[in-house]
């Protein structure tokens, strides 16, 4: 059984009354003036071995005491060794929310320094053994008056110079612990302030779920693919101008992942619930009925090219077209106006060209045999031979003819494809003007 009795900041644990090491040896060890309160506060301990108190404590210290007629239980080695070990072992973490200090009482100031020097010692011997030890500890020759150690300087710290009294000592073994409740009160604000602002501000909910790759992929691969693809298409967004569906998606998202967000890597992402799947249901009409009617836009300024009959089947499929198609839509469907130029005018060269070699076909069939075929008979042999489709965006690929029209044709690159010709998938520089390009926009 062990006694709990308060000294200053803390505790100090004291062996009961007639158990070995208690108040009764202890009496040998110092006189019996002084107040009851100091004999109380700085009880003795004949053991020489560190006592485990009351979860409850919050700072404790141990005393081991010598003097003339009573020396540390073994010797000095022995007891540091123990003590250092107690430290170095982290066997008080379970006891204690820091580690207690050592203070050593004897009578005189040789034996305190040479029991600070043997603690030194061990606590080097353990270093080089690559373990740290962050022991406090301190002595002095006080064993006879225990309660100058309250108001004097009257201790010799374990760097063998500083003068420091109980309360100092007592605060330097605290002082890691405060430091960690200090960082831990840190992190709490910071975490009650991303609450906050994930409740408040859904553009920080995006920024979030943008960042957070731990949680968020989870939650979002449990929506069907149109949903995810819409969700996405919302995180990627830059715009600060949220729609009310973004909105309202976010705050939803927002609640169900705020753990998640908070701290990443340590909570997992439940499922969707039918509030968040219903917000992102109505974010997919809207962002649907959107892109349909951007498409309308760039086709009644450019005409409805490859890349804007491909965008709207995606549409009419029933999907999305996510940010890396919407982002350069403006810009192909351009390049398809300019293509759709040379495009025309391979068709008319070509079918010019086709004319002449079907004529000259039905020449090499004989005299008797020319009346009885034409030479549209001929056009499908010719557009097998000299015809391709483009395996991208399905258009004919006419081929290329010389200025004179004589020989045979060349094959070229898709027009609406070729990546070597300018502004091929660019944005559009013209933005949202209603009227068609000429020369002078480019120059």
């Amino acid at each position: 059984m062990l006694h709990e009795q308060r000294a200053a900041h803390g505790r100090v644990t004291t062996p009961a009354p007639g158990e070995p090491g208690g108040p009764a040896a202890a009496r040998r060890g110092y006189r019996r003036s002084g107040t009851r309160a100091t004999r109380s506060a700085f009880a003795t301990t004949a053991a020489g071995k560190p006592h485990t108190p009351h979860p409850s404590e919050r700072s404790a210290t141990f005393l081991p005491v010598t003097s003339t007629t009573l020396s540390l239980v073994v010797d000095r080695q022995t007891g540091s060794g123990q003590y250092v070990a107690f430290a170095a072992s982290n066997a008080w973490q379970d006891s204690y929310d820091f580690l207690p200090a050592l203070v050593f009482l004897t009578t005189s100031e040789g034996r305190a320094r040479r029991f600070l020097r043997d603690l030194g010692a061990v606590i080097e011997h353990h270093k080089r053994r690559y373990l740290t030890v962050g022991l406090p500890a301190a002595a002095g020759p006080v064993v006879f008056a225990p309660g100058r150690m309250l108001n004097e300087a009257c201790l010799t710290h374990l760097d063998g110079e500083s003068a420091v009294s109980l309360i100092d000592i007592l605060n330097e073994a605290r002082a890691p612990f405060d430091d960690e409740c200090r960082v831990a009160e840190k992190r709490r604000r910071k975490r009650e302030r991303r609450r906050t602002q994930l409740r408040e501000d859904p553009l920080v909910v995006r920024r979030l779920l943008r960042r957070n790759r731990s949680g968020v992929p989870t939650y979002l691969g449990r929506l069907d693919t149109v949903g995810r693809a819409a969700a996405q298409i919302a995180i990627a967004s830059r715009d600060d101008d949220l729609l009310v569906e973004e909105r309202a998606m976010f705050e939803v998202i927002g609640r169900e992942l705020e753990g998640v967000l908070v701290e990443p890597g340590h909570r997992k992402a439940p499922a969707p619930s039918d509030a968040a799947v219903r917000a992102v249901a109505e974010l997919v009409e809207r962002y649907r009925s959107d892109q349909r009617r951007h498409i309308d836009e760039l086709a009644a300024r450019y005409g409805e090219g490859p890349a804007l009959r491909q965008a709207r089947a995606t549409l009419d499929d029933g999907r999305l077209l996510d940010a890396p198609a919407i982002e350069p839509l403006s810009g192909r469907a351009r390049s398809d106006c300019e293509a759709l130029i040379e495009q025309e005018q391979r068709r008319a060269a070509y079918e010019w060209w086709r004319e002449h070699a079907a004529a000259q076909r039905v020449r090499q069939t004989g005299v008797l045999k020319q009346l009885a075929h034409s030479r549209e008979e001929f056009y499908t042999a010719i557009d097998t031979e000299h015809l391709r489709t483009c395996s991208r965006c399905d258009e004919l690929i006419y081929p290329t003819l010389d200025t004179t029209g004589a020989g045979e044709p060349t094959s070229a690159p898709c027009p609406y494809c070729d990546t070597s010709r300018p502004n091929v998938g660019e944005p559009d520089p013209f933005g949202s003007r209603d009227y068609l390009p000429d020369e002078e926009d480019y120059l």
